[in-house]
C-alpha cells in the first residue's frame, strides 16, 4: 500500500482540468451500474470499472492506478488487497508516547511526503482559546447549535451521540458537550462517555485538559465518520454519480455540467467502500469502534447530520438551499464568520448554477418536459431523503410539487447547488483534517482511558488515513471546463455557458481576496472574532471528492 500511493503520487499530476484529463469522449451511455453494499451501511456503491475518466494523463501512472484498483494487467494484485486485507491479522497495540517524545515528528516519520500538504496554522492547540477556535472556526463550525439551560443560553457542540457506542477491550468510550457563553469562553463540557452518570467539568477543573481532549477527539471521529466518509462520500456524492449515470444521456447538459463534480468519484468511492469501511480495514483500526459500533455509527449518520438537514420539521424541515439553512441559524442566534463565508460561497454557486440551467431551459415548462432531468432528479431525492434525521423537507419531496413547474425549476437549480457545495465546501470542511490528526494530543482516534493522547499505534494508523487522501485533484478556481458544454437547439438571448462561467471564476477570485483579506487581518480583531477562516476560500477546493 505504501508503496502503491507513492508511485500514484508521483505520477499523479492533474493541477487543473482541460482536454486532456476531463474527457467528454469518455462519457458512457446511461445504464444500470454494477454495485456492491458497503459494510455497515444500506449504500450501494458502484465498482471502480464503472467510473468514465482517469485521473493521470501518465502511462505509467494509469497502470499503477489500474492495478490498484483492480483492473488492467495486474488487477488481480489489487483486486486481493482490496477485498481481502481484511484477513490479514490485526491486534490492538497500546504502547504510548513518552514525555520526550513528539507525536507530530512521529506521525511524519511514517508517511513522510505522502501526508497531505497542511495550508492550516495552529501554533496553540490546548489552551481554552484554542478550544473556541476549534469549535467556532475549526472543525467542528459546522456542528453549532443552541441551547437553553435554567433560562441561561450557550453555544453546544456535542458528541455524547456515540458516547454509548462499544469500544474495543482497553479503549476509552468517546464522548463529550462542550458548552460555550455568548461570548464564546468555554463554560463546561458535560461527558456521558465516563461511566453511568454524567460528568460534568469546568475550566479549571482537575480534569479539564482531559475533558477537553475526549471532546475534541469524539468530535474528530463524529466528523470523519458520519459528516465526512458516510455523508458526503457514501449518500451525496455516491447517489448523485449513480443518478446522473443511470439516467442522463451523455450530450445532456446537466449529466456535462456534472462532470468536474462528479471527477473520479466512482473509483475515490470504491475505494472508500472497500479500504475504510470494509470490515477489519483501515477504519476500523483507526477508531476504538467494534464491528457493532461501527455499523451503529453509521446508522446514527442520519440522525446527527448537519449541512442543512438538521433543521426540524416545524421550521421547514431539511432544506437544499444553505443560505435558508443559514438564515434559520441566524435567527436561533448562530451568526459565525464560518456560516457568513458559507453564504457568500453559495450565494457564488448558485448563482453559476442558476445560469446553465437557464440557459438551457429558458421556461420552467422546458424542465417538467424533459423526462430523463426529471428522472434524474427524483433518483437522486429519494436517496438524499436517507440522510435526514427527520421527515422530508419541501425541497425533496418534488413528487407533491411537480405540476409547480417554477418550483420544479428552483429545485433543479437547488439540487446542482447543493451537490457542487456539499463536494466542494463542506468536503474541505469534514475531509481536510490533516491538522488535526497529525497531533494525536490534539485529535486521537482512539486512546487509552485518563490519557491526554493517542497511542502510536492510533498515530501510525492515522497519518495512513490521511496518505489515502494525498492525491491531489484539479481546484475549482483557475481551471477552465466550458468545453464540456454542449451546443444548445435554438437561440436562447440569455448568457451562455461561457459567459456565465467566466462570471463564475471572477466571483471565486473576488471572494478568495476577500477571505484572504479577512484572514490577514484576523489578529486585528478582539477574541472571538480573531481566527482565520480557511474552507470557503476558492483556492483550497477541490471541483470533487478525493481521497
Amino acid at each position: 500500500v505504501y508503496f502503491g500511493f507513492q508511485f500514484e503520487i508521483y505520477f499523479h499530476s492533474l493541477p487543473s482540468i482541460d482536454p486532456k484529463s476531463l474527457r467528454v469522449e469518455y462519457l458512457r451511455d446511461p445504464k444500470p451500474l454494477k454495485k456492491f453494499l458497503c459494510d455497515f451501511t444500506n449504500v450501494y456503491v458502484p465498482y471502480s470499472m464503472e467510473n468514465e475518466q482517469e485521473n493521470t494523463v501518465s502511462i505509467i501512472g494509469k497502470l499503477i492506478n489500474d492495478t490498484m484498483n483492480g483492473q488492467g494487467p495486474l488487477g488481480f494484485i489489487g483486486h486481493l488487497g482490496k477485498n481481502y486485507v481484511y484477513l490479514l491479522p490485526f491486534s490492538d497495540h497500546f504502547d504510548e508516547f513518552q514525555a520526550d517524545e513528539d507525536p507530530v515528528e512521529f506521525c511524519m516519520r511514517q508517511v513522510g511526503n505522502m501526508y497531505p500538504p497542511i495550508y492550516q496554522e495552529w501554533p496553540d492547540k490546548q489552551s481554552d482559546v484554542a478550544l473556541t477556535r476549534f469549535c467556532k472556526d475549526g472543525l467542528g463550525a459546522h456542528r453549532v447549535e443552541l441551547a437553553v439551560e435554567d433560562g441561561v443560553k450557550y453555544y453546544v457542540l456535542r458528541t455524547n451521540a456515540i458516547a454509548s457506542l462499544p469500544v474495543r477491550d482497553g479503549f476509552a468510550n468517546y464522548g463529550g458537550d462542550a458548552y460555550f457563553g455568548m461570548n464564546w469562553n468555554p463554560v463546561k463540557i458535560v461527558d456521558a462517555g465516563l461511566g453511568k452518570s454524567l460528568v460534568t467539568t469546568r475550566p479549571g477543573d482537575a480534569g479539564w485538559a482531559e475533558a477537553k481532549f475526549r471532546f475534541r477527539s469524539s468530535m474528530s471521529v463524529i466528523v470523519t465518520v458520519c459528516d465526512h466518509l458516510y455523508g458526503i462520500h457514501l449518500v451525496v456524492a455516491n447517489y448523485m454519480a449513480i443518478a446522473s449515470r443511470e439516467h442522463l444521456p451523455t450530450s445532456h447538459p446537466i449529466r456535462r455540467f456534472l462532470m468536474p463534480f462528479l471527477f473520479n468519484t466512482i473509483v475515490v468511492n470504491d475505494n472508500a467502500a472497500t479500504n475504510l469501511c470494509r470490515r477489519k480495514t483501515l477504519a476500523y483500526r483507526c477508531f476504538a469502534l467494534t464491528e457493532s459500533g461501527l455499523e451503529q455509527a453509521y446508522r446514527a449518520s442520519p440522525f446527527i447530520a448537519k449541512f442543512g438537514s438538521d433543521r426540524p420539521q416545524e421550521e421547514g424541515g431539511p432544506c437544499l438551499d444553505y443560505e435558508e439553512y443559514v438564515d434559520w441559524l441566524k435567527q436561533q442566534g448562530i451568526d459565525t464568520e464560518y456560516f457568513r463565508q458559507g453564504r457568500k460561497y453559495w450565494q457564488i454557486v448558485k448563482k453559476f448554477c442558476q445560469g446553465i440551467v437557464d440557459f438551457y431551459y429558458d421556461t420552467p415548462q422546458d424542465c417538467t418536459s424533459d423526462e430523463k432531468l426529471m428522472l434524474w432528479a427524483d433518483s437522486y431525492l429519494s436517496h438524499i431523503k436517507h440522510f435526514s434525521n427527520a421527515p422530508l423537507g419541501g425541497d425533496h419531496d418534488m413528487e407533491s410539487y411537480k405540476l409547480d413547474q417554477v418550483r420544479v425549476k428552483k429545485t433543479i437549480t437547488h439540487i446542482l447547488a447543493h451537490f457542487v457545495m456539499t463536494v466542494t465546501a463542506h468536503h474541505e470542511q469534514a475531509g481536510a483534517v490533516e491538522v488535526y490528526v497529525q497531533d494525536v494530543s490534539f485529535c486521537a482516534f482512539k486512546w487509552t482511558p485518563g490519557k491526554l493522547m493517542g497511542t502510536k499505534q492510533t498515530a501510525t494508523s492515522q497519518s495512513m488515513l490521511m496518505m489515502m487522501t494525498a492525491t491531489p485533484f484539479p481546484k475549482i478556481l483557475g481551471s477552465d471546463w466550458t468545453y464540456v458544454f454542449p451546443e444548445k437547439n435554438g437561440a436562447s438571448q440569455k448568457a451562455t455557458p461561457k459567459q456565465v462561467f467566466a462570471q463564475f471564476q471572477q466571483d471565486l477570485s473576488t471572494l478568495h481576496a476577500d477571505v484572504e483579506d479577512y484572514n490577514k487581518t484576523c489578529h486585528t480583531r478582539s477574541f472571538p472574532d480573531n481566527n482565520p477562516m480557511y474552507v470557503f476560500d476558492p483556492v483550497n477546493l477541490e471541483t470533487s471528492i478525493s481521497v
